[in-house]
């Protein structure tokens, strides 16, 4: 007999892994100064918006996850090659986002930056260092550029759902 309520924890997990896409994935912090004063200010992008690998990433973890929640509702022990494939797909994942954090930004770089004549100048220059799939860390203390909390959150929800499916693996009850 199946315990209640376990395909739903691996589907909660998927779920989980899409909602993590929308946290800060990338930020900008630099300082400012103007006639209201001086400090440092935060822009930040969502994994959807910033880079395909990480997007890919977590459509891939999601889709496996929810197949394998299927999987395991159906039948009572899924096949050992969907656990593999699985896996494997958790894998890809964490490498597509580990990869992808960014290249630093050295001397020999050019990095070109938009400025627009408006009152949110401070949007344009953290805009500009926000381009999709052109991620480049820069580490000063008037400028922050890099990874945010939501790459972490991300990575962990990853690796959330492959443990979810190493244990449903492993059980003998269809849902967990």
């Amino acid at each position: 007999m199946a315990r209640p309520g376990g395909p739903w924890i691996v589907t909660a997990a998927a779920v989980l892994v899409l909602v993590t896409g929308f946290l800060p994935w990338w930020t900008v912090r630099y300082a400012y100064s103007d006639a209201s004063g001086s400090g440092h200010l935060t822009e930040s992008a969502s994994a959807w918006g910033i880079s395909t690998a990480w997007t890919c990433a977590l459509l891939l973890t999601a889709a496996v996850t929810a197949v394998w929640a299927w999987l395991r509702a159906k039948q009572r022990r899924a096949p050992r090659w969907g656990l593999a494939v699985s896996l494997l797909c958790a894998a890809v994942s964490v490498l597509l986002i580990a990869l992808v954090r960014g290249a630093p930004l050295n001397g020999t770089q050019e990095m070109s930056m938009s400025w627009v004549d408006s009152s949110s100048s401070e949007d344009s220059f953290a805009h500009s260092w926000m381009i999709r799939d052109r991620l480049f860390t820069y580490d000063d203390p008037d400028l922050m550029v890099g990874i945010g909390w939501g790459w972490w959150a991300g990575l962990i929800a990853i690796l959330l759902c492959a443990a979810v499916i190493l244990r449903a693996g492993r059980s003998r009850h269809p849902g967990l």
